[in-house]
């Protein structure tokens, strides 16, 4: 739609002043099969939050990639939105924090990246407040892996 679309070019344009490729992944939907309900205001201010992130913490000439995709079951369909960095990465045994109030991951660019410890908390509520689920796969060095559907 014309938000995700401006979130977007929003976002790229953050990318292109820190030279971080910012691209785009999506798999076609055939929205007549199935339907998957979100409040779009909040889905993009999840998105939004996550990216930024990433590229907050993705160093100069580094890559970022959104990957959008449909999963189904006999249940429920969903989405899967995974933002997916080349940065410095989340050490294992901080992994399970970044979800709570005020935690900050130390690593080499979280003195130069301002923040409360506030934002994945809040991202995490309101995906969760959507019935959706959000997880996080990272290695130091090699970069982090936030999804959410």
């Amino acid at each position: 739609t014309k938000l995700e679309k401006s979130l977007f070019e929003e976002l790229s344009q953050k990318a292109k002043e820190r030279n971080i490729k910012l691209s785009l992944e999506y798999e076609q939907l055939n929205l007549s099969e199935r339907i998957v309900r979100a409040d779009p205001s909040r889905t993009r201010q999840v998105l939004g939050n996550l990216v930024d992130n990433a590229l907050k913490y993705t160093p100069r000439g580094g890559r970022v990639k959104v990957k959008i995709k449909p999963k189904f079951d006999e249940k429920k369909s969903s989405l899967v939105v995974s933002i997916i960095d080349d940065g410095v990465g989340i050490p294992e045994d901080q992994v399970d924090k970044v979800f709570s109030k005020f935690q900050r991951v130390i690593n080499p660019l979280s003195k130069f990246v301002g923040g409360s410890g506030l934002g994945l908390f809040i991202t995490k509520s309101l995906v969760e407040q959507q019935g959706g689920n959000i997880w996080l796969i990272s290695q130091p060095g090699k970069g982090s892996n936030f999804s959410f559907s």
